[in-house]
């Protein structure tokens, strides 16, 4: 991705080229090949958006192409002192006024992406006037080509810091209800039950798993009362972090660490879902919650910021 930020503002890359390399990208992402064609959980467009809207905040190569290639439209409504931008006048603009320019017919491909994209940016601005900007910034219209997207309130607990990162990525997929659940693979017909694997007793999915499960409830009530929370529901991940996030639940540190050990609550719940399928294994609720106090003391220990209050590193050192 990064590769294309760099080239995409020496040359025009064809938007067949820019598919295939999304195309790359998405197989990666979610399969580690190049040239697998599986349905992918999260939709690319979605997972271009900030991590604020709820997206990974990848890059749009199609949009930054075109954000891109608009820095030489600006150039040429600024006309730039280089021999380009005066070719470029002596031969396609002459005596026209470029904010109004229609590219004609029988002019090259490239000449045409080029007007095009200047097009395309004023539509999405509403409106021309970033060609008499004294500076032009790609990443800023990039910005501005991705529109205004709705805040998800749980994107701040999913990203925290503190979170590691593969339990960030499993605990953004159960948010959005995208884990590949028994009760959703036996829809598709890939699994002949949907029968939860840790109790077996109802259909395994997201509002059973998280944490409507004996398992996974006793595994949540452990690790708070851990931290000192007390929790009696079995409500759902985004009601528990709506519980975390009120002014009772202590200070911001001891609210990032609780962010945490969820996190790590989800990801070892599906982990264990992964071993009692593909190991026949199940550990216990103890080893459970066991491992991820060691896992976020651990983490925890290693980047806590030196500005932490000495009551709140009294507190986790006490855990």
């Amino acid at each position: 991705m990064s590769i294309h930020v760099y080239w995409g503002q020496l040359f025009i890359i064809p938007t067949g080229v820019l598919k295939e390399v999304i195309s790359v990208c998405r197989c990666f992402l979610w399969t580690g090949t190049y040239n697998n064609t599986k349905a992918c959980a999260i939709a690319w467009a979605d997972m271009c958006k900030t991590k604020k809207a709820g997206g990974l905040a990848l890059r749009d190569v199609l949009k930054w192409n075109t954000a891109a290639v608009s820095k030489l439209v600006w150039s040429i409504a600024q006309k730039k002192d280089n021999l380009w931008i005066k070719w470029v006048n002596s031969i396609y603009i002459k005596e026209s006024n470029w904010r109004e320019y229609v590219v004609p017919s029988n002019v090259s491909w490239t000449w045409k992406s080029i007007c095009k994209a200047k097009e395309e940016l004023s539509n999405w601005l509403g409106n021309d006037l970033w060609l008499t900007y004294n500076v032009f910034s790609i990443k800023k219209h990039y910005v501005n080509t991705l529109g205004q997207a709705t805040a998800q309130q749980w994107a701040y607990s999913v990203w925290n810091r503190y979170n590691i990162p593969k339990h960030r990525f499993i605990l953004w997929l159960a948010v959005q209800d995208r884990l590949k659940t028994r009760e959703r693979l036996s829809r598709i017909g890939v699994s002949d039950s949907d029968r939860c694997l840790l109790c077996q007793q109802h259909s395994e999915n997201m509002d059973h798993l998280f944490f409507r499960c004996h398992f996974s409830a006793q595994c949540i009530r452990d690790v708070l009362s851990w931290l000192n929370i007390t929790w009696n529901g079995r409500a759902g991940i985004l009601q528990l972090y709506r519980r975390i996030r009120g002014p009772y639940a202590g200070t911001k540190f001891r609210k990032h660490v609780t962010f945490a050990a969820i996190a790590a609550v989800v990801y070892l719940i599906w982990k264990n879902i992964y071993s009692a399928y593909w190991e026949d294994v199940i550990h216990t609720i103890a080893c459970t919650v066991k491992n991820l106090k060691s896992i976020v003391k651990a983490r925890i220990s290693q980047i806590m910021s030196s500005k932490v209050s000495h009551s709140d590193q009294n507190w986790f050192a006490n855990l």
